[in-house]
């Protein structure tokens, strides 16, 4: 609780986002509190679980670039859909990528797995932010 009495008292640095995308999932209200977030606590690690069409991976990706720019950021997905998604596809997954490159995350590495199988990855307390996207 001291951490979020703490992090309520910090300015906002979200008053100054320009994410690279907006809009295309239910995830865009919760934009500026990545932004802040990264601002706030200065991850090495992020890992996203559910990644779809991006919308929280790269602002999280161009939040790092502004204020903590070594840290790595991975975006595990399978791409197979779900119950939340419907059907997914290839096509997220290279657009996806496309807009890795195009912004010029060069931190930001996806993973085509399911979450189980890309946890070997990951060394036990590496994860500085977890981020679960959906119904994950």
């Amino acid at each position: 609780m001291d951490f979020l009495r703490r992090f309520k008292k910090l300015p906002s640095q979200s008053l100054d986002l320009n994410p690279p995308i907006f809009g295309v999932g239910a995830w865009s209200g919760h934009i500026p509190f990545a932004y802040d977030l990264v601002f706030r606590t200065q991850p090495s690690v992020i890992v996203e679980l559910g990644v779809d069409r991006g919308e929280s991976l790269l602002a999280f990706s161009d939040a790092c670039q502004k204020w903590a720019p070594k840290c790595k950021i991975y975006g595990i997905d399978s791409w197979a859909g779900d119950s939340q998604t419907g059907q997914s596809s290839i096509h997220l997954f290279e657009s996806v990528l496309s807009d890795i490159e195009k912004f010029g995350f060069k931190n930001t590495q996806l993973i085509r797995r399911r979450f189980e199988s890309a946890l070997d990855r990951f060394p036990d307390k590496s994860i500085d932010i977890l981020h679960i996207d959906g119904w994950h």
